[in-house]
């Protein structure tokens, strides 16, 4: 997605429900701050919409209603999606994993573009926050090019990750674990020298990372149960 297909798919939503501000999470948040980002990292053709309601919007429905509405007009396979190429998909504060005080880092954007209403755009370094909390393939493959492209400030994620609530703290290492990776890969490329290796021995394959997880609480289950540590080193 351009930044002016984002304008275009901002100006349709906010217009034709009368809502003055709007909170872009996903993907195609990079785009508040990066513009012109990586067009690896424009793929998706939709944007996460946080619709900010105004008492006057709630006074004549609730929130699920105007979620509906843009969900119907503006979502995926909606007329609008057939016709332009992209969609938006409405959601609620509590859909996204993010770490504390992320709201106080939105970036906004309010110009002719957006017909001046108030589009924020997450931070990057929490948009990776959210994309590592996820995991999912195509999450793994967004934050490497995040990564090349130097959008990534790995003591930054690691500090605002012990912040994010919705995961345990064995994932939170392994999650730090792979951010420590990635920056070790990244040096050796720098080096001209390959980090095939370092990726087999270390890096959590993404496909497999709650299995990972899943075999870890078995194995600390099994090694407090072995009253002669004939476990350790297992896990």
């Amino acid at each position: 997605m351009k930044m002016s297909e984002m304008y275009h798919l901002i100006k349709a939503v906010t217009q034709a429900t009368n809502i003055y501000e709007v909170i872009v999470i996903g993907s195609q948040s990079i785009l508040g701050s990066h513009p012109n980002a990586n067009a690896k990292l424009l793929i998706s053709e939709e944007a996460d919409f946080i619709p900010i309601l105004s008492p006057e919007h709630l006074e004549q429905h609730d929130n699920q209603y105007w979620l509906d509405n843009i969900e119907y007009f503006f979502g995926k396979d909606s007329r609008f999606h057939k016709t332009f190429g992209i969609y938006a998909d409405a959601c609620e504060l509590v859909t996204a994993s993010l770490p504390e005080g992320w709201q106080d880092r939105l970036v906004s954007v309010q110009n002719e573009g957006t017909d001046l209403r108030i589009a924020s755009f997450l931070d990057p370094n929490d948009l990776a926050i959210s994309k590592l909390v996820a995991f999912r393939e195509k999450d793994v493959d967004f934050l490497k090019v995040m990564y090349a492209e130097g959008l990534i400030d790995p003591i930054i994620v690691k500090e605002r990750l012990d912040t994010v609530n919705q995961i345990d703290d064995i994932r939170r290492r392994d999650i730090k674990l792979w951010i420590d990776n990635q920056e070790k890969i990244k040096n050796h490329k720098d080096m001209n020298v390959s980090g095939k290796l370092l990726l087999q021995e270390i890096n959590i394959p993404p496909r497999d990372f709650k299995e990972y997880c899943s075999i870890r609480e078995k194995n600390r289950a099994a090694i407090k149960k072995d009253p002669n540590n004939k476990l350790k080193g297992v896990v």
